[in-house]
């Protein structure tokens, strides 16, 4: 798991300088009826990160444990909280994934991390099996400015944007 906690980044238990400022985050959880994507996948949990660094995104996640696959692969995703448009972010696998995100895919629009099996069939769309989802939390609109002081993230409303 990658947490900011200071001026320090945790992850698997471990301190590192960071690499970023975190901008949102999300506990995933399983999706109803996961079980019917692939076996045990029911108890699965999930963390997802966006952190900015050089004003690009990354988006961070990681498993709590791997997933039987059968073949398949695990597919991240962002959607719209309807589930009425998506965007493909890249392919996680074991049970971490940095994937970058890109620039024009709004986090205010598109705040739900989506996981999902898919086949290797050659077709580029959900395959419909989500395993996992959240919502990225705090204020998606969010952008990182700077790191204060004692290298705490300063999370501050996007240009233009009221509150």
């Amino acid at each position: 798991m990658v947490a900011l906690s200071g001026d320090r980044l945790l992850q698997g238990g471990q301190e590192q300088e960071p690499e970023g400022l975190l901008v949102a985050a999300a506990g995933l959880g399983p999706v109803e009826d996961a079980t019917d994507a692939t076996a045990g996948a029911d108890d699965l949990t999930a963390r997802a990160e966006v952190v900015a660094v050089d004003g690009h995104r990354t988006l961070l996640v990681e498993l709590d444990r791997p997933v039987e696959q059968d073949g398949d692969y695990l597919e991240v995703w962002l959607l719209r909280p309807d589930v009425s448009g998506m965007v493909s972010v890249g392919v996680l696998q074991g049970t971490t994934a940095r994937l970058e995100l890109p620039d024009d895919v709004s986090l205010e629009e598109y705040p739900v991390v989506d996981v999902s099996v898919e086949r290797l069939d050659g077709d580029p769309t959900h395959g419909g099996r989500s395993v996992l989802r959240g919502e990225l939390s705090g204020d998606p609109g969010l952008t990182a400015r700077a790191a204060g002081p004692a290298g705490d993230a300063r999370i501050t409303p996007a240009a233009g944007r009221s509150r």
